[in-house]
């Protein structure tokens, strides 16, 4: 009888600690500056306990760690300069999955968003709002090329109704 009770007890400990477990998702984000190729890409990523998992950087690309980190990049006629804050998840508040602010983006000393902003968000969003999750900066025929996409962070540690824009900037250096 006691043994049967303690196995009750084992198996009803073991229900609820594995009903206890949740999906989470945390937010980052990774850069390559590419003189090759004469671009500078910032991209964000969705590391996920749901369908695709924790994902390496790609090729080339840097992850940034939590805290501060500067961002220099060169290439042809092109100068880009950028300070990301990256915060970890906390227990407190809308910032469960973390965040990433973009404090400065200057291309050839220009700031480009004119004040800091969030990046691959998902804090209290409710995962319905776009987000700004990449920005590319490449230079074609001697001229800045600013692409900026948004979109939907999903389960799957990707993007949905991703929507991108170009912008053509001036490669004079102030």
């Amino acid at each position: 009888m006691k043994s049967t009770v303690a196995q009750v007890v084992v198996l009803a400990c073991s229900v609820w600690i594995t009903a206890a477990q949740a999906d989470w998702i945390v937010v980052g984000a990774e850069y390559k500056c590419d003189k090759n190729n004469k671009s500078l890409s910032l991209r964000g990523v969705v590391d996920t306990s749901m369908d695709g998992g924790v994902f390496p950087p790609l090729d080339g690309y840097q992850r940034l760690g939590a805290g501060d980190t500067s961002i220099r990049c060169a290439f042809g006629s092109t100068f880009v300069r950028a300070k990301v804050s990256v915060i970890p998840p906390q227990e407190r508040g809308c910032m469960g999955s973390g965040a990433i602010l973009l404090n400065t983006f200057f291309v050839n000393g220009r700031s480009v968003f004119g004040r800091s902003m969030e990046f691959n968000t998902s804090a209290c969003l409710k995962y319905s709002e776009p987000s700004l999750h990449e920005i590319l900066v490449s230079e074609r025929n001697g001229k800045a090329i600013l692409r900026t996409c948004r979109g939907v962070i999903s389960g799957a540690g990707d993007y949905r109704d991703d929507e991108c824009q170009d912008v053509s900037l001036t490669t004079q250096r102030r």
